[in-house]
């Protein structure tokens, strides 16, 4: 059946288990004659996080997977975590499938999906954006807000935040409060001490790209920076593929 291959697929790469053999067999059923058509919201949610998290980008199979996800059925079943995972899987292959990513931030904002996500998928749902360069401001604006909600960016771990700034930066949209809101987040006692090389550099580009000036950042990322032996090159850094929800 759709979900028991889609389960399979899931289960497959979440336990690690990387064959390429497995996945041959998969992509021949998923490629079927009408097996797509038996896909519900959850089985596309789970093939397309399977073949984004193996890197496999079939381009035949991410187009079907795509298309499934139009019929509206499919499209008004999906929840917040599963079109987060969609948008990241379709992001991390490098397919920018207007299309379908016009179409699900069209239902995120109207059906405020957004109110239902983690952080984890907001920073995935920016981040997919942002890698595709794909500016979209309603939705853009509407997860900017979404971070504002009171006590919501504590939630965020290191990663999601710098893939958030990252994501603002790369399609080059300016939102002053949320970044102010990101630097407090990050100055946060020991918040920089579990960031990595990449997401600190990845931060400090967002603001610098951005052209918005916070020097107690700034000032703490250097000192995290000497601390650890870090050394950042003056190029763009590129936030790191990102695990689905």
């Amino acid at each position: 059946t759709a979900q028991g291959l889609s389960t399979t697929s899931w289960a497959f790469v979440t336990l690690g288990i990387r064959s390429r053999a497995v996945m041959t067999a998969i992509t021949a059923r998923v490629t079927e004659a009408g097996f797509l058509d038996m896909c519900g919201a959850q089985d596309i949610s789970n093939l397309a996080w399977a073949y984004a998290t193996l890197g496999q980008k079939d381009a035949g199979v991410m187009a079907g997977l795509g298309k499934r996800a139009l019929a509206p059925q499919v499209l008004n079943a999906f929840s917040a975590q599963e079109m987060a995972t969609v948008v990241w899987a379709f992001g991390t292959l490098g397919i920018p499938n207007e299309p379908l990513l016009d179409t699900i931030a069209t239902r995120i904002l109207a059906d405020d999906l957004l109110a239902d996500a983690t952080s984890h998928g907001l920073a995935n749902i920016a981040w997919a954006f942002g890698t595709l360069g794909m500016k979209n401001q309603l939705l853009m604006s509407a997860i900017a807000k979404r971070a504002l909600d009171p006590d919501y960016l504590t939630s965020f771990s290191p990663q999601d935040l710098s893939n958030l700034a990252w994501a603002f930066a790369a399609v080059d949209l300016r939102q002053e409060r949320l970044m102010e809101g990101i630097a407090a987040q990050a100055l946060q006692p020991t918040f920089l001490q579990k960031a990595t090389p990449e997401e600190l550099a990845n931060t400090l580009w967002a603001f610098d790209t951005l052209g918005v000036q916070n020097a107690p950042l700034s000032e703490a990322i250097a000192r995290q920076t000497r601390r650890s032996g870090f050394y950042f090159s003056s190029a763009q850094p590129q936030a790191g593929p990102r695990t689905g929800e």
